[in-house]
């Protein structure tokens, strides 16, 4: 109890802190209802993952229900989540050296509260504890410690029935409560695998021993073989083609993946602010084997752990299985997946792997310290932790501090440099963001600039608005699409001068090339149908808001723009057809646009009233 005090009062200045990067999309829009609204099942499933991760979401309504828009207690529930994590981590811990130290319980229950304590402290997990939507990777690691400790109570004890329940609910019920938080719980099988082939390797009854391999059968080796097949017939669409849209190949993700796990064990074993950081896309892509030169040595340095853990696995269970959990953590975030390439959250499961080893190492070897001198350097470790955990909790208190701290981890990235240089126009300090932006290379900061110009100054000379700004990158990224959107909204609002037929240029060059996200693509060209609409070339304005809607077929929004246009233009027949077309797509997704629906049929039904005779 004391260390769970411990760390609650160490999170604690950090839960007024703020929303922040993806809150916006995934909670924003609940915190903004106040309430539970009555159709809360249309919240149920979300658009960040292909699960719709349902159960981070139930949550998330289930906060809105008992404490509305108070997103303190929001982040209360996501600290409660990391100590419940924590305490199942500790009678994961427990039984995992108990069973590597029979003859030793009190240092076995020891051992496991030191792994406890430097996990639930680290200072790797402000990011995702104070992070709300992260909440879906706390969920999901709940639910895969659950399953691992159910599958470890079921392995070291005698066959019975309640044993073998034991051993079919990490697969029937927390798998798919882990996978639906989030989708890296699809991982559980790997860590069970994991377990079997270390610390539980000729350990338990034989006829559970060979049950345990067929639901390894079942649920690992199967879906793996189907996923593979999978992505060898779907290669181009669903790896090649979205690597290219963040602007790397899958080869150059690949080889950057392994420079970005040797950074995660060095932020795991030796936390330090200086490489600590929510931010990390000033990451330097790897282009070969010697491009950089510490490519061809980070893949040595993991292949060179793998080999070890392996060879390892008989002599040493509880280190193979910590380095492998921690291998296992990121088989999917940092391999094929077309995602960002690093995050802290991504270690909020798999530093555990680390501890767990490293602990093992200090306590089970003949390197152990003897018992004060051990006990001093374990504090000594612990009160780092706290120090540079209180100092990171600090920055969350307030957006301002946050940002400030972000940049200053991260100068040279585009997302810390632009959200801090946003935070800086805001409060009219243009000089500042300047140079904070003056370093960063790239389309987006560019465009972030000419935004600085048209926000201080209300006017964008021609010269600047440079038509060849696209031609410098592969794709066109989300902080470019960002800053088009910024200077389009000025542009409508008459807030800042420009040449119209040159950023509409922009803007079709823009769309013509790759994009990241490929919904933005929608967004742009919603623009260019503002952009013409405003000129007055309605025909085109209306064409615009056609391709949009044939870019995102699922998205409605363009024809509730389009029907308001053709209320402007008198025309209620088109009007109506626009917005009937807007509901049908509505019922197909299952979102909820009822109060936008409701909005353009009482515009229309005060149209038809004002037509009457």
């Amino acid at each position: 109890m004391g260390l769970l005090g411990i760390t609650t009062a160490l999170y604690w200045p950090g839960l007024g802190g703020p929303l922040l990067f993806d809150d916006y999309s995934s909670i924003k829009p609940l915190l903004e209802m106040g309430s539970l609204p009555a159709d809360w099942k249309a919240y149920v499933m979300s658009s960040t993952g292909p699960l719709g991760r349902p159960v981070s979401m139930l949550t998330f309504l289930a906060n809105l229900h008992w404490s509305g828009d108070n997103l303190w207690a929001w982040k209360v529930t996501n600290l409660m989540l990391h100590l419940g994590t924590g305490c199942l981590l500790f009678v994961v811990a427990k039984m995992l050296f108990s069973t590597c130290l029979p003859t030793r319980h009190a240092q076995a229950s020891n051992l496991a509260m030191l792994a406890t304590a430097l996990w639930l402290l680290h200072p790797l997990h402000p990011s995702t504890v104070l992070y709300t939507v992260q909440r879906m990777t706390e969920l999901s690691a709940l639910f895969t410690a659950a399953g691992i400790l159910c599958y470890l109570h079921a392995r070291t004890h005698p066959d019975t029935r309640f044993a073998r329940v034991l051993l079919w609910s990490p697969y029937l019920v927390f798998l798919p409560l882990a996978a639906l938080s989030k989708e890296i719980g699809l991982l559980l099988p790997v860590f069970l695998a994991i377990l079997e082939v270390t610390v539980l390797r000729g350990i338990g009854p034989i006829a559970l021993r060979k049950q345990a391999l067929g639901l390894h059968l079942i649920f690992l080796a199967v879906p793996v073989a189907l996923g593979l097949g999978y992505f060898a017939t779907h290669f181009d669409t669903a790896i090649w083609e979205p690597h290219l849209r963040r602007g790397f190949t899958l080869w150059e993700r690949l080889l950057t993946e392994s420079r970005v796990l040797v950074q995660y064990l060095a932020q795991i074993l030796i936390p330090s602010r200086q490489r600590l950081g929510f931010f990390h896309d000033d990451m330097v892509l790897s282009t070969s084997l010697l491009s950089p030169p510490t490519t061809a040595l980070s893949i040595l340095v993991l292949s060179g752990l793998v080999c070890a853990a392996w060879m390892l696995r008989q002599r040493a269970p509880l280190v193979a299985c910590g380095v492998l959990w921690f291998f296992a953590g990121h088989a999917m975030e940092a391999s094929i997946v077309p995602l960002e390439l690093m995050f802290e959250h991504r270690n909020y499961l798999p530093s555990f792997g680390i501890i767990i080893a490293a602990v093992g190492v200090l306590g089970t070897s003949r390197l152990r310290l003897p018992g004060r001198i051990g006990s001093i350097a374990a504090f000594a470790t612990l009160g780092l932790y706290v120090l540079v955990t209180h100092s990171i909790v600090n920055d969350w208190r307030d957006e301002p501090r946050l940002y400030a701290a972000f940049y200053q981890a991260h100068p040279r990235s585009p997302t810390a440099a632009s959200q801090f240089a946003e935070l800086l126009t805001a409060q009219k300090r243009y000089d500042e963001a300047r140079a904070v932006l003056a370093p960063l290379p790239g389309t987006g900061a560019e465009i972030h600039r000419w935004f600085l110009e048209c926000r201080q100054r209300g006017v964008l000379a021609d010269a600047m608005l440079n038509h060849d700004v696209f031609a410098r990158e592969k794709t066109v990224t989300t902080y470019a699409v960002t800053g088009l959107i910024e200077l389009a909204k000025l542009g409508l609002d008459d807030l800042c001068h420009f040449s119209v037929p040159k950023f509409v240029a922009l803007l079709n060059d823009a769309i013509a090339r790759p994009i990241v996200i490929s919904s933005n693509r929608q967004k742009l060209i919603i623009y260019l149908a503002h952009f013409a609409w405003k000129t007055g070339d309605h025909a085109t304005a209306f064409a615009r808001l056609q391709e949009a809607q044939k870019n995102t077929p699922e998205d409605p929004m363009p024809l509730f723009l389009t029907s308001e246009w053709k209320l402007a233009r008198h025309d209620t027949v088109g009007a109506l057809l626009a917005v009937e077309a807007a509901e049908a797509i509505a019922q197909r997704s299952g979102l909820d646009y009822s109060k936008a629906i409701a909005s353009v049929r009482a515009l229309i039904a005060n149209r038809q009233t004002q037509a009457l005779p």
